[in-house]
């Protein structure tokens, strides 16, 4: 087979992507919802969002620009916060069977994410190397992030 038709068919075999959404029950992915989230951590970007009425009304990706190309340094509008958002490789065969996750962070669930790095990264280890179990604290109304390394054996999937 052509290489350039090796190379497009590699392009659209990949897993389906998902956003997730945190609520004190747990990780919303579609219509199910998860207790815990259990895979890799491939990446991670800063990005912005400004709620105003429970709405977003300014946005970006790159936590440098916002809409109608604002550059956020010099927006400085009140309430625009900034987040971390993860893209989480879920390990085959769970109920997610191996989808990638989109998780957007709150801030108190981005200082546990920096705190889980450094722990990591104290014992040598990278976030991208190890499989992390993502559990949800309900906090009454919001949910709050703990990330954990999986101390399960191999083979021995957490319950969904």
């Amino acid at each position: 087979m052509r290489d350039d038709i090796k190379l497009l068919e590699e392009a659209f075999q990949h897993t389906p992507r998902r956003f997730a959404r945190v609520l004190p029950a747990g990780f919303v992915v579609g219509e199910q919802t998860c207790p815990v989230l259990r895979g890799t951590i491939r990446g991670w970007k800063l990005v912005r969002k400004l709620f105003r009425g429970g709405r977003v009304v300014c946005s970006n990706d790159d936590g440098v620009e916002g809409e109608r190309s604002r550059r956020c340094e010099a927006c400085k509008r009140d309430g625009c916060s900034p987040r971390i958002r993860l893209r989480i490789q879920t390990d085959p065969g769970g109920s997610l069977d191996g989808a990638e996750i989109h998780l957007e962070l709150n801030f108190s669930s981005c200082r546990n994410f920096l705190n889980y790095a450094h722990e990591l990264a104290m014992a040598r280890l990278e976030v991208e190397e190890v499989v992390s179990v993502l559990s949800v604290v309900n906090r009454v109304g919001w949910g709050e992030i703990i990330f954990e390394v999986d101390r399960q054996p191999d083979g021995c999937p957490l319950n969904h």
